[in-house]
């Protein structure tokens, strides 16, 4: 006798969505007046599925955007494709805005969204080729805007964080000398409460160097499994990861060898379920 049909519950989070915040978000827009308003239709927005509100910021040029990118502290950048260098908007151009995704791109794993008055037909094939995920017409309504956010964002959390057989890895836990990391969450914690949170390509670093026997890390894996490229040709910002990552956390002792680059006591304290 076959068993009833289970009826689908479409509230429930799916489990790669397990410990998922909402992402941080920068509007790079030197319109100020259409800057406000995407800021007001997104900002503390609480997505369906994912815990807390987004988080939002504006920045009116590539200078401004820069340094955020720089600090690869943003999760999804929706980017005016007609933009300046710097506060003279007079300089703006398309090839400034390509440009800059191009940086994202090679430079973080966060969502590109494009957002200009320019004809979509006319842009978007060359943009998505170049890295962008999404190119939205300006002056779009609050519902779009949030739509394509949002499913971007479901994409990056399947896809991007986490690579092949990441449902194995989801919630191991792992002590990173004094650091309690798990696969999925974005913090890392001390047993004395403090917390530093993680952006999300160094969540996928972390995920996949304590996830692979020998916790090291070169250039061709470092691209393709935490970056997502294929192109191996270009070293794709794993020596400014690094830096950074032992600047913000100085108790992990990271050595390079003949592999790449190693973290050294990691120990893994939680296998995952099943």
């Amino acid at each position: 006798m076959k068993s009833p049909a289970r009826k689908a519950d479409h509230n429930r989070k799916p489990a790669y969505l397990d410990e998922a915040d909402a992402p941080r978000i920068l509007i790079v827009e030197d319109d100020s007046n259409y800057a406000l308003k995407m800021l007001a239709w997104l900002d503390d927005w609480e997505m369906p599925l994912f815990s807390g509100a987004c988080r939002v910021r504006v920045a009116q040029n590539i200078a401004e955007a820069s340094e955020y990118l720089g600090r690869d502290e943003i999760d999804i950048f929706i980017v005016d494709l007609i933009i300046s260098d710097s506060e003279d908007t007079r300089l703006a151009s398309d090839e400034i805005g390509k440009a800059f995704v191009k940086r994202i791109v090679e430079a973080t794993n966060a969502g590109i969204i494009v957002h200009s008055s320019l004809a979509a037909q006319n842009e978007s094939s060359a943009l998505l080729n170049i890295g962008a995920d999404d190119y939205i017409q300006k002056h779009s309504d609050r519902e779009t805007i949030r739509a394509r956010v949002l499913s971007l964002w479901r994409r990056i959390q399947l896809a991007r964080s986490k690579k092949t057989n990441s449902f194995a890895h989801s919630n191991r836990t792992f002590l990173i000398g004094p650091w309690r990391f798990k696969v999925g969450d974005r913090n890392l914690t001390k047993s004395n409460g403090e917390v530093i949170r993680l952006s999300i390509t160094e969540h996928a670093f972390l995920r996949y160097i304590c996830t692979i026997e020998s916790h090291a890390c070169g250039v061709e894996e470092f691209n393709l499994h935490v970056m997502g490229r294929r192109n191996t040709e270009r070293n794709f910002r794993v020596d400014n990861l690094i830096y950074r990552l032992r600047k913000k956390v100085r108790e992990i002792e990271v050595v390079a060898d003949e592999e790449g680059y190693r973290i050294l006591d990691i120990k893994e304290i939680k296998r995952a379920a099943g």
